[in-house]
C-alpha cells in the first residue's frame, strides 16, 4: 500500500515537472511566459482560499483543498511566492496590482501552513535566502523566522505542532535543509 501511495506522488511530481519544463522550453515570448506565470499565480491565490477554508474553518490538520495533494499544495504556493517576489523585483505594476500581490503572498503563507508540508517550508527559506541574497543578516533573520515558526502555528492551529516540533531533530528534515544548503554553496 505504501509503495502504491509513493508510486502515485512520485508519478504526480513527475507529471508536474515535466509540463511546467515544456512550458519553460516551447514558451519563447517572455512577454508570454509572464503571462502564463501570472494565470498560475492567480489561479493558486484562489485555490489557496479553498485550503484555508478547509484548514481554518474545518479543522483539517493537512489541508489539500481542491489540489488533492498537501505536498504539491505547499510546494506549488511556494513557487508562486517566488514568482510573485521576482514580479515586484523586476517589473512595474500599479498599486492595485502590488496590492494583489500582496495578498496573493499572505494567503500563499497561509496555504503552505495549512498544508503541512514541512519540505515546503525549506523550498520556502531557501528561496528566500536565494531572491534576498546570502547574506549572514538575511541568514540570521530567515533563521529567526524559522525559530518562530512553530509559536506561530500553536496559535493558528495546535494539532498541525506535532509536525513541526521534530523538525530540528538529528535525522529528521532540518537535515534534509542543511543538505541542500551545502548543494547551493557548491553551486
Amino acid at each position: 500500500q505504501d509503495i502504491i501511495k509513493a508510486d502515485e506522488k512520485f508519478i504526480s511530481y513527475l507529471s508536474n515537472f515535466i509540463l511546467i519544463t515544456i512550458i519553460f522550453l516551447v514558451v519563447k515570448d517572455v512577454k508570454i511566459l509572464n503571462n502564463i506565470l501570472l494565470v498560475f499565480i492567480i489561479s493558486l491565490s484562489l485555490s489557496s482560499l479553498s485550503v484555508i477554508y478547509d484548514y481554518f474553518i474545518l479543522g483539517y490538520e493537512r489541508a489539500a483543498g481542491i489540489a488533492g495533494s498537501v505536498n504539491a499544495v505547499g510546494n506549488l504556493s511556494v513557487f508562486a511566492i517566488l514568482f510573485i517576489l521576482g514580479f515586484l523585483k523586476n517589473s512595474y505594476f500599479s498599486n492595485f496590482q502590488k496590492n494583489f500581490f500582496y495578498v496573493s503572498i499572505i494567503f500563499l503563507i497561509l496555504a503552505i501552513i495549512a498544508s503541512g508540508s514541512r519540505s515546503s517550508f525549506i523550498i520556502f527559506f531557501i528561496g528566500l535566502l536565494i531572491h534576498f541574497d546570502i547574506t549572514l543578516k538575511n541568514i540570521i533573520i530567515i533563521f529567526l523566522l524559522l525559530l518562530g515558526l512553530p509559536v506561530l502555528i500553536d496559535i493558528l492551529n495546535p494539532t498541525t505542532v506535532s509536525r513541526y516540533e521534530n523538525f530540528f531533530d538529528p535525522g529528521k528534515r532540518i537535515d534534509i535543509f542543511l543538505i541542500g544548503w551545502e548543494l547551493l554553496a557548491d553551486n
